[in-house]
């Protein structure tokens, strides 16, 4: 019996190797072609990261993306013929765009006269209910020349955006309140922000705030070196 049990264990030894060798192919091969897939999502996931966002995000330099932005009478801060121009697409009521406004503001008084900011209506109402009515009440201020004191007037003050709040700060910056009240009641500004809203979807917009700097999209609220970045190149080109 002894015997047959060791030629028994003499024939299995070879099995055993074979299927531990095959069993060695097969991980090399599984590992190989995860790998692979792991690479080309990597690829795919970064290509459509630079074609949307652009240069520069908060998750650092990205793939350069020159994007042509139609702008016509929209709102605008600084000197019209400025060699700089950025495009802001943002949401009175999205925190995010709150927090850029120190840069936007910091971008405008050190580089003055060398930048002009287009302010372009995006509001995120699925996240914010009152960002569609404050971009009307904006464009209903721009019509009586008050545009951005309204625009301050509301990003400080974003927790507080109701109709009857946005009508007070029109009071307060000295808006004919008469005109006003009936521009934002008739809804008058209703397509003026959904054709911003438009174009920021077809220039790839997908959050607030998103910006454009002669072009070249930068996304997010980051401090001001990431513009400066950007901005010193621009101009070093002209």
């Amino acid at each position: 019996m002894s015997g047959e049990g060791e030629n028994q264990n003499l024939q299995e030894a070879p099995l055993e190797r074979s299927a531990k060798k095959k069993g060695k192919i097969f991980f090399v091969v599984g590992a190989s072609i995860i790998i692979l897939i792991l690479f080309y999502l990597s690829i795919a996931k970064y290509d459509l990261k630079g074609s949307l966002t652009g240069k520069v995000t908060d998750g650092g330099l990205q793939e350069e993306a020159i994007i042509s932005v139609s702008t016509d009478d929209d709102p605008v801060l600084g000197n019209k013929d400025a060699p700089v121009t950025i495009v802001e697409f943002s949401d009175f009521q999205c925190p995010f765009c709150g927090a850029a406004e120190p840069a936007v503001a910091q971008i405008m008084s050190t580089y003055k006269g060398k930048v002009r900011l287009v302010y372009m209506h995006f509001p995120l109402t699925s996240i914010h209910p009152y960002a569609e009515k404050a971009a009307e009440a904006a464009e209903c201020a721009y019509d009586q020349g008050k545009f951005w004191e309204l625009h301050g007037k509301m990003f400080a003050n974003q927790n507080a955006l109701g109709v009857d709040q946005l009508k007070g700060y029109a009071k307060d910056i000295g808006l004919d309140t008469a005109k006003f009240n009936t521009c934002l009641d008739s809804n008058q500004k209703q397509a003026q922000v959904n054709s911003d809203q438009q174009k920021g979807s077809s220039y790839g917009v997908g959050g607030t705030p998103t910006f454009f700097i002669n072009g070249i999209p930068v996304v997010g609220a980051l401090p001001f070196s990431e513009f400066k970045s950007v901005i010193d190149a621009e101009l070093a080109g002209k």
